[in-house]
């Protein structure tokens, strides 16, 4: 074989995760806030909801087919936001939420309630689709590491 007379390209190396796009697209966030929005508006349809042993209050999804804790459902969305939200001051406020989430523990749920909660989750849409995705990867990170400790350590805010 012979010689190139075209030297080499000089190695270059790639940003991390450079192949995510810096938005996330509306069939993720559709993906992602199908279960949110889903619950809510079965809820608001004056759908039935399941009671477990425990008391606790089940969504069963058809159209996704899985089953979800109402009260978790909400309060990770909250713990999400509530996280974002200390870092940056315009991220939507995910007390809604809280608040649905405690009345549905109280069993003393107000439509006001879940109003209010399908008006959080779809300001909390509009601010993902304009976030960055770093941003959004850590803040469900940073979330999901505080829900971890609190499990296993009884302490939060890692």
């Amino acid at each position: 074989m012979g010689k190139s007379s075209r030297p080499r390209k000089p190695y270059r190396p790639r940003q991390a995760e450079a192949h995510l796009p810096g938005r996330l697209q509306p069939w993720v966030l559709d993906k992602l806030f199908a279960p949110l929005e889903s619950m809510l508006q079965h809820i608001r349809n004056g759908g039935e909801l399941e009671v477990d042993d425990d008391e606790q209050l089940w969504y069963y999804s058809t159209t996704m087919g899985g089953s979800f804790k109402c009260a978790e459902l909400l309060e990770s969305f909250g713990d999400i936001f509530a996280r974002q939200r200390q870092r940056d001051t315009h991220a939507p406020d995910p007390e809604a939420l809280y608040a649905m989430a405690a009345s549905m523990t109280a069993e003393i749920l107000a439509m006001r309630e879940v109003e209010a909660a399908i008006a959080c989750a779809s300001e909390m849409r509009g601010y993902m689709a304009a976030s960055s995705l770093g941003n959004m990867k850590d803040a469900v990170l940073l979330a999901s590491l505080d829900s971890h400790m609190t499990t296993v350590y009884g302490q939060g805010d890692a």
